[in-house]
């Protein structure tokens, strides 16, 4: 699905036009009709609105006045702390192994979302990635796929591959991300983590220690 309701962003800019276009109507003192300084000032509103939207795309879409009317794509933007729960067999042990630490970090603007991975041994990034908006039922899911590129000492036992993930995304403001994902190698798995902060972390080390100054503040 889209990440934003399309028709409401269209009728959003049309209203804006046609009111910036009134104001300066009046302001100018300009007489309505079909002529051509009409439309002139036409071409002013529609440049105006034009100035407006990148900010509405990028930043004011996330203020909560936008929300629900105009939005309805979840503000998940920042560091995702979690587990994950593989079926994966480690092929030198022939072990599953323990839960394994991960941090999420979603970059987010209203028409894009990026999603990236890190543990201590891989990092994925995701190839695609959307939003499922039921506005009915009301559930709300992330939907990626990804390419998990493991640490290249471990590759003789973890090769790269490629899979995709669903989250529920679960509170308002979000608070928890719960979900599943599966990878071309036939491996699956369960995920759960918990919001951290809004910073954006670039590399796990960087992830846990953005975390471990949450957690204490």
């Amino acid at each position: 699905m889209l990440s934003f309701d399309l028709k409401h962003l269209i009728a959003f800019c049309a209203f804006t036009t046609f009111a910036i276009w009134i104001i300066v109507m009046n302001v100018t003192s300009t007489t309505f009709g079909f002529n051509l300084l009409s439309i002139t000032r036409l071409w002013t509103a529609v440049g105006i609105t034009s100035t407006i939207l990148p900010l509405l795309t990028y930043w004011a879409w996330k203020f909560p006045i936008f929300q629900g009317w105009l939005v309805n794509v979840p503000y998940i933007e920042g560091t995702w702390k979690g587990s994950c729960i593989s079926n994966w067999v480690d092929p030198a042990t022939n072990i599953t192994p323990p839960p394994i630490e991960m941090y999420l970090v979603i970059k987010q603007t209203l028409l894009s979302i990026h999603c990236t991975v890190f543990t201590v041994e891989s990092t994925s990034q995701s190839i695609a990635a959307s939003f499922g908006i039921d506005s009915i039922g009301g559930r709300r899911c992330l939907i990626y796929t990804f390419r998990n590129r493991p640490e290249i000492n471990i590759r003789h036992r973890s090769q790269i591959h490629e899979g995709t993930a669903i989250f529920d995304i679960i509170g308002s403001p979000a608070a928890l991300l719960k979900g599943e994902y599966w990878t071309n190698r036939q491996t699956t798995g369960r995920i759960q983590l918990d919001f951290v902060s809004r910073e954006r972390a670039d590399c796990f080390e960087v992830a846990k220690s953005i975390s471990n100054s949450s957690s204490k503040s």
